[in-house]
């Protein structure tokens, strides 16, 4: 059965679930600070510009310009679908055991908390009707080598902890920074039996926003994360991924 070695091991009928050379998420959680603090301080940043801007009709610029006709300081809310997955890619950080995330689809709803010429910060709720995760078939054994047998399990959850930084958002083209972590619920115990229905989903990245009009947007957008089921259940072998997701905004 599960057990644990003071090394920080963790095996399963001795497969080794949990590597000794990838960290617990205590590094999901050191990032998650910095994360944190990050936003704190761009947020106050972009109060500070709009205070001091805030005599100045359309954010200080001339209304026919195209800063002004993209500017996040205008149209705050987002709504939004995306849609993405693993598609084969590396996991980016150690620890993913050949599991994945195989498709999310959700839909969004953002808020830009504040905004100003050089960054923005927004909140993001997503819901996600569709999320399916895959590992050898047989888990925890792992199959033979050259075997495609895998097995997918379906579940769907929700993300109510988000955050992106746009950098220079009065833009068309918008880089940004992201945050995310949510709850997932599988129709099956996952990655292996003894583990959990229910996981957390926490995740890092980056992307592109690119306004096609001055409400209208599409967005490609690289992530890593690690799902795991935070010890509610008897095991608790988690695993890194990264994906790519793409999605169609509009701003009101």
């Amino acid at each position: 059965m599960g057990n644990n070695d003071d090394s920080g091991s963790i095996s399963y009928s001795g497969l080794q679930i949990w590597p000794n050379h990838f960290a617990k998420p205590h590094a999901i959680l050191c990032a998650l600070v910095v994360w944190t603090s990050i936003l704190v301080i761009a947020s106050v940043d972009c109060r500070a510009q709009t205070s001091a801007t805030s005599g100045v009709s359309q954010a200080s610029v001339p209304s026919g310009s195209e800063t002004a006709a993209y500017t996040l300081e205008t149209n705050k809310n987002e709504f939004g679908l995306w849609a993405g997955g693993s598609f084969g890619l590396p996991s980016a950080i150690p620890g993913s055991r050949d599991r994945s995330i195989t498709e999310l689809t959700g839909l969004r709803y953002g808020r830009v908390l504040a905004a100003g010429g050089l960054v923005a910060l927004e909140y993001t709720f997503d819901l996600v009707p569709v999320a399916v995760v895959s590992g050898p078939a047989g888990l925890p054994e792992n199959p033979a080598p050259g075997s495609t047998g895998r097995e997918h399990v379906y579940g769907a959850g929700f993300i109510p902890l988000g955050f992106k930084l746009f950098v220079a958002p009065r833009h068309r083209v918008k880089p940004y920074l992201t945050i995310s972590s949510g709850a997932f619920y599988f129709a099956k115990q996952f990655p292996v039996p003894n583990s959990a229905q229910f996981n957390f989903l926490s995740t890092t990245g980056g992307g592109l926003q690119i306004f096609v009009t001055p409400r209208h947007a599409i967005s490609v957008e690289y992530r890593i994360g690690h799902l795991s089921n935070a010890d509610i259940g008897k095991l608790n072998p988690g695993f890194n991924n990264s994906v790519i997701l793409v999605g169609f905004s509009f701003f009101k």
